[in-house]
């Protein structure tokens, strides 16, 4: 393939992550960026990995500390009662401004951006995929051997897309003069909803209702104004917000958790929204588009670079989706089931269930230093794909029902070296004496106690002439 036959679809934290990385593995995509409707400006809170993940990618905090502003305090009424915060780990920035400094940032690190180019049609060939663009009026063709679709919801590349919990439409808006103070933010529950809001730094209050559209009749037109000012109306935290104006219009959006049942092939990968919708309680949705994003691109080098591992690639890619969905359904499930004294209403009891936590792990047990130990029967050492020198790879991990997933290193060293095989009983000191032949004394103690902790070790079951 030649260098430029990486055609990336949309310019957001997504696409111009995977354009970052590709650029660092050597390769010179091409970012396509679509002209955006008019609409209203978000705010969004960003978590403290989204720094880490841009600095994967030679972005300094410095240089993200532009368009973000650190937040100043949280209010929370979740749980009955009334929660302040001061100082709370996270940054609060408007998205049109994040996504503009993200791109001023990529082109002056050489990433190639056609701004403001529509997708007017998408066609598979032999050589991969001819793009007809419309840009400035005129239409042009694009051929690409590889395709990342960035483009968010409206996911370009079709597929099957897959609902894993309950209905949310969000209905924002924004507000003046509320005397909300800024760089603050709010969550508050209620018998069948939810808000979160904060302030842009234009002192703009945004004020986000999060409810179900299957529980309640959504009016059109004005009756959405009504219906959204009833709700701030009926909130502790948010009912500043009547004092003031409602500047603009209203936006809708659906936030239902999704993924996209083949979020990668042989010439293409979904990333961010295009891939993987998360619930908006968890804050995750930007450092979660972008951890993926980077593990896309690793993706690409692996299929254009070492075609032989093209499938095991593709695996990981979707083992990866899978696992964020898992998680995140626990983590929201959780969060959700902490509401009080609504969480017997269907609104809530729809989301609670929605998630599928994973089994409940056994209380550790003591054990003497004369304690024979062994590996659960259920444990053991399989293929498992994973990320070494920005390709994927297949090595040993260790598997068990009670691990969220192999653990194929251990304190960089490969869990197979470790361990060797999973046969024999010891006690905790022989164990850590093996192990520490091929890692450090303290790091196989630390393995030994989480294999525990984790419920892979157990008691050795005793054997009277073979028979337990």
């Amino acid at each position: 393939m030649s260098e430029k036959s990486i055609c990336i679809l949309g310019a957001g934290p997504a696409g111009l992550v995977t354009a970052l990385k590709l650029k660092q593995l050597g390769y010179n995509p091409l970012v396509l960026d679509f002209k955006k409707a008019a609409g209203i400006d978000f705010v969004q809170s960003l978590s403290p990995g989204v720094f880490t993940l841009l600095e994967t990618v030679g972005i300094g905090m410095n240089e993200l500390h532009e368009v973000c502003r650190p937040i100043a305090r949280s209010f929370k009424f979740w749980n009955g009662k009334m929660i302040e915060t001061e100082r709370p780990p996270g940054f609060l920035t408007e998205r049109n401004q994040f996504d503009s400094w993200l791109q001023k940032i990529a082109i002056k690190k050489g990433i190639s951006l056609l701004l403001d180019a529509r997708v007017n049609s998408l066609e598979q060939t032999n050589e991969g995929w001819e793009i007809c663009l419309l840009q400035n009026g005129k239409y042009q063709t694009c051929n690409a051997g590889f395709l990342v679709d960035a483009s968010g919801k409206r996911s370009i590349i079709r597929g099957v897309k897959k609902r894993v919990a309950a209905s949310t439409l969000a209905i924002s808006g924004c507000w003046d003069n509320t005397g909300i103070a800024g760089n603050e933010t709010l969550l508050e529950s209620g018998r069948n909803y939810w808000f979160w809001g904060a302030t842009l730094s234009n002192g703009t209050f945004h004020a986000t209702l999060f409810m179900d559209p299957e529980l309640s009749r959504i009016p059109g037109g004005d009756g959405l104004v009504r219906l959204y000012k009833y709700y701030i109306g009926r909130t502790q935290l948010f009912k500043g917000c009547l004092r003031g104006r409602l500047h603009g219009n209203l936006v809708a959006n659906d936030v239902t958790p999704f993924y996209y049942e083949n979020p990668s092939g042989l010439n293409y990968i979904k990333v961010g929204e295009s891939s993987v919708g998360l619930d908006p309680v968890s804050s995750q949705g930007i450092q979660s588009s972008m951890a993926g994003a980077i593990q896309s691109a690793i993706v690409i080098n692996t299929i254009l670079a070492n075609p032989n591992q093209a499938v095991p690639a593709i695996a990981f890619y979707k083992e990866r989706q899978r696992e964020v969905i898992s998680f995140h359904l626990e983590k929201i499930s959780s969060t959700y089931a902490a509401v009080h004294p609504w969480k017997n209403n269907l609104f809530w009891t729809k989301r609670i269930m929605s998630a599928h936590p994973l089994q409940s792990r056994p209380e550790p047990e003591y054990w003497n230093s004369s304690q024979k130990v062994e590996f659960s029967p259920e444990a053991g050492l399989v293929p498992t794909n994973c990320i070494i020198d920005n390709q994927i790879k297949s090595r040993a991990g260790l598997v068990h029902p009670l691990l969220n997933r192999p653990i194929v290193f251990w304190e960089n060293t490969e869990i197979a070296t470790i361990l060797g095989n999973l046969q024999g009983s010891f006690d905790p000191s022989e164990w850590v004496g093996r192990w520490s032949e091929k890692i450090k004394p303290v790091a196989a103690v630390r393995l030994f106690n989480e294999l525990k902790n984790m419920g892979v070790l157990m008691e050795a079951r005793i054997k009277y002439d073979g028979i337990l």
